[in-house]
């Protein structure tokens, strides 16, 4: 079935908040959105996200999540339940107690207020003459109709699929937009896409190779709290398991999970660092921690503190791979070896930078009196961790760069990388034992389905078309069915970088490919 595209773009500026809109068959057009209002409504949308905690200090000092919504209790060992009622790594920690219960009584939980906060936030952002045009092109049943984001930093955590369309469906529902259309977000432009002569990576090339998981990769025990409980945990490495040759994963007992090995794993030869020497992987799925945004925008790991990268060591010494460290990996390694110590000359702050680096990497210069440490070759990280043609990042706020000015975090290091889809969350995801206690049922387990829909998006032949078919799923059961477990809270903050063949041999052609959608 054809497709057709609408891009829908946006920028901030001085004078006001402007969107444009073009498809094959919509000349361009454009709007002005009102920008008190649209502050109004992106702050009311803001507040309640898990992100938002710039007042969560004004909440009654004697009420916390806690008390008003108590953890589930552990059962005797004579309990015949078959669910693991241990309390969970991915505990709840007591500076976000305030945080979760804004949450928790917010209206994302509850339908009636959802729906009023999304007609809300499209009467602000939505333009009339971009909802008539996207309707007019949908009536046409032979076509599916993609709405591609490319939308300003004010709007940047909207989920645009959620908003109505002023429309009822047949059943008596109010219509969003994702009744009647696909929504994906573009991708920031890339290197390669002003240089011909570099191959786009395409997925079908390597669809039937296998896929590396990295389910929450280091050791809660030494290197801070997880995301998912043990339970949870054990159904993931079965799951592995069970696709055998094709699952690809760190062996928990033997292997150290850190952006050394992860290198390793990544190229067909890790004795050579050089370009096109990218191992054939359908699809990378981490599943994980991830905070910070821009350059600073990382994931964890099983690295320590003799691992070299560009991100200090946290508080349990782990050292986060930023997306600094996948753009740049060793380049440049002199000069920020240099700062380390002038910082050290001048505040007397401890020289934090680790002495081991991907194999492949020769020592470029012995230590010495002026460099106390052996200096690597300078080697470009999209050499030293080659990515795949699809990678899912289901952690917290994994997909910053639609809030930002300048589009660059772990998303876009990761389509640099090689990547041509990367599928990331909009905001903070909130562990199962969230909804558990909320729900005060055991058994609910959003966030571990979330990381299941994202793995096998990431192996259909269309996962952008997959993902939003699910979301319409999810949006028939909150609308029928609403739950605590079911709402938007995860499901809508789920979204798609596409970043499809844009070479300048490429620039100019007429026909959709299908093959990123």
């Amino acid at each position: 079935m054809e497709t057709l595209e609408f891009i829908l773009h946006g920028v901030d500026a001085p004078s006001g908040t402007y969107l444009a809109w073009e498809s094959a068959q919509c000349p361009p057009a454009f709007a002005v959105l009102e920008r008190s209002r649209l502050v109004e409504v992106t702050q009311a949308l803001a507040r309640a996200l898990p992100d938002y905690i710039d007042d969560d200090g004004a909440a009654t000092p004697s009420e916390s999540f806690d008390d008003v919504f108590p953890p589930l209790a552990v059962p005797s060992r004579r309990s015949s339940a078959r669910i693991d009622h241990r309390p969970l790594e991915a505990g709840l920690s007591g500076e976000d107690t305030n945080r979760f219960l804004r949450v928790a009584r917010g209206p994302l939980l509850s339908p009636e207020a959802e729906l009023r906060l999304m007609s809300d936030v499209a009467e602000a952002v939505l333009p009339e003459g971009f909802v008539r045009s996207v309707l007019e092109a949908a009536e046409d049943g032979s076509r599916r109709v993609l709405v591609v984001l490319n939308t300003p930093p004010s709007c940047g955590q909207v989920p645009w699929e959620l908003l109505p369309t002023g429309r009822q469906t047949a059943d008596g529902h109010a219509e969003r937009l994702l009744d009647v259309v696909d929504v994906v977000t573009m991708g920031a432009i890339l290197s390669r896409d002003a240089d011909p002569t570099v191959a786009h990576p395409f997925w079908e090339n390597v669809k039937d190779a296998p896929a590396l998981y990295l389910i929450q990769p280091w050791n809660p025990a030494t290197s801070g709290p997880g995301v998912l409980s043990r339970s949870s945990l054990r159904q993931w490495d079965q799951r592995v398991s069970n696709r055998g040759s094709l699952g690809l994963a760190p062996d928990r007992r033997r292997e150290r999970a850190d952006r050394i090995w992860l290198s390793s794993v990544l190229r067909r030869d890790d004795s050579v660092a050089a370009p096109d020497n990218n191992r054939p992987l359908s699809h990378l799925l981490y599943v994980g921690h991830m905070t910070g945004d821009g350059m600073s925008s990382r994931l964890q790991l099983a690295d320590d503190a003799e691992v070299f990268g560009r991100t200090p060591l946290d508080a349990a010494g782990c050292r986060w791979f930023s997306a600094d460290d996948l753009v740049h990996g060793t380049w440049k390694w002199s000069e920020y070896a240099a700062h380390q110590q002038y910082q050290h000359r001048e505040t007397g702050a401890r020289i934090d930078i680790g002495t081991r680096w991907p194999t492949g990497v020769d020592v470029a210069q012995e230590a010495d009196s002026v460099t106390p440490f052996d200096a690597p070759e300078e080697k470009h990280g999209l050499i030293l961790w080659p990515m795949p043609p699809r990678v899912g990042l289901v952690a917290c706020q994994s997909g910053t760069e639609p809030r930002q000015l300048e589009p660059f975090g772990m998303v876009t290091a990761i389509l640099e990388a090689g990547a041509e889809l990367v599928m990331a969350t909009r905001w903070t995801m909130l562990t199962d034992r969230f909804f558990q206690q909320v729900s005060q049922d055991p058994t609910v387990r959003p966030f571990f389905d979330l990381s299941v829909v994202v793995d096998e998006c990431l192996q259909a032949a269309n996962p952008v078309r997959e993902m939003n078919e699910w979301k319409r799923a999810s949006l028939r059961r909150w609308r029928e069915q609403p739950t605590t477990a079911g709402s938007p809270l995860t499901w809508a903050g789920l979204t798609a970088f596409r970043a499809p063949d844009r070479s300048v041999s490429h620039a100019g052609a007429v026909d959709v490919d299908e093959r990123a959608h």
